[in-house]
């Protein structure tokens, strides 16, 4: 039996399980992670919860040059520079195939996608209408590659290790607040012999950290 705990951005949410995983296992292996990315969000913030560990893909599958290259999330922004600072001058969806000019950044940078932290380089590419720009690492995959998590709503959320879960089909079975400095709500649901704890924060808008107790 084990507790886990993610400790959200934005509207701080905690899930902790007093069990063995979700709904159903995540095979997500994968990398990055690009604030804007998590439904093209582009204020450098996450809306979702962070994994307990950062996800390294920094070349553990090669892109090569002149590949054919694909974003996991639609709306993923192509950018001037690399980095998030850069301009965003190109927008794309997840079926939209990138070329990779064989250039990369010389640095590798932590980004939070869906949730997830990533750490990867940027590459430059070249759109399908020649525009040439930036994309995140963590963001892209080869074609036919399975990469990265699923959206994340108020009733379904997936993280890898941790695995997917489904409010709709957990019974609500409390709700009680606390908090001083920070107004915490917590509910608690149940299926089966599994509980589940979900607590909302507002805990500052560049607040992230993270609590994994066994």
């Amino acid at each position: 039996m084990r507790k886990l705990k993610f400790i959200f951005l934005i509207l701080s949410m905690v899930v902790s399980t007093f069990s063995c995983g979700g709904d159903t296992k995540s095979n997500n292996n994968t990398s990055t992670s690009e604030s804007e990315a998590t439904n093209s969000t582009d204020s450098g913030k996450s809306q979702a919860a962070a994994s307990e560990k950062i996800i390294e893909t920094v070349d553990s599958k090669p892109f090569q040059e002149k590949e054919k290259i694909y974003a996991w999330v639609d709306k993923l922004n192509i950018r001037d520079k690399a980095s998030l600072k850069g301009k965003a001058i190109a927008s794309v969806d997840s079926d939209d195939a990138l070329e990779f000019t064989g250039t990369k950044s010389g640095t590798a940078e932590t980004i939070v996608l869906r949730g997830v932290a990533y750490k990867d380089l940027w590459y430059k590419i070249e759109t399908k209408d020649g525009k040439e720009g930036w994309v995140y690492g963590g963001a892209v995959k080869h074609k036919g590659e399975t990469k990265g998590n699923d959206p994340i709503t108020d009733t379904k959320f997936d993280f890898p290790y941790f695995g997917s879960y489904d409010l709709s089909i957990w019974k609500k079975i409390s709700t009680k607040s606390e908090g001083e400095e920070v107004d915490v709500t917590i509910t608690t649901y149940q299926k089966g012999d599994q509980y589940l704890e979900l607590t909302n924060a507002e805990r500052g808008e560049f607040y992230y950290g993270y609590d994994f107790k066994p």
